[in-house]
């Protein structure tokens, strides 16, 4: 079977506008502006076989997940991580209001093979925190 019999897809969400437009002006203050994208963010519910990371051991049927996501976000998927679905998913199930959204660090691409190194990581971590921390106390909860 194929990753599209396998791996359920959905439309795209957004988060608190608000929110995400204090945080692309912080961070684009406290990083290299060129640095911070904006865009789409597919969102996995598992760290493996959802994200498309093959493994001989399981038998995710994933094989073509990552050229499915592709051809379904017509490109347009800039990152793949599992946190956000989490944060979305529980802002949205909660009864008071709870304003989401997210931001992350590319560690890898698994295109280029490209990996960000320690000592960037940890200026990108420090600068980017500082930065999401400034947006939060922006935005009136």
């Amino acid at each position: 079977q194929t990753a599209k019999n396998r791996y359920n897809i959905s439309a795209p969400i957004s988060g608190d506008l608000p929110l995400l437009q204090s945080m692309r002006q912080t961070l684009s203050a406290n990083l290299d502006a060129k640095g911070v994208l904006c865009g789409l963010n597919a969102t996995a519910d598992s760290f493996y076989s959802s994200q498309g990371r093959i493994d001989p051991n399981f038998a995710d049927h994933n094989e073509d997940l990552i050229d499915e996501l592709t051809r379904v976000t017509k490109s347009q998927a800039r990152t793949m991580e599992m946190e956000t679905f989490q944060l979305y998913h529980l802002a949205r199930c909660s009864k008071q209001s709870v304003r989401a959204a997210a931001a992350v660090i590319v560690l890898a691409n698994r295109f280029t093979g490209e990996v960000l190194s320690s000592t960037d990581l940890a200026r990108v971590e420090a600068a980017g925190g500082r930065g999401i921390l400034d947006a939060m106390t922006s935005v009136s909860l």
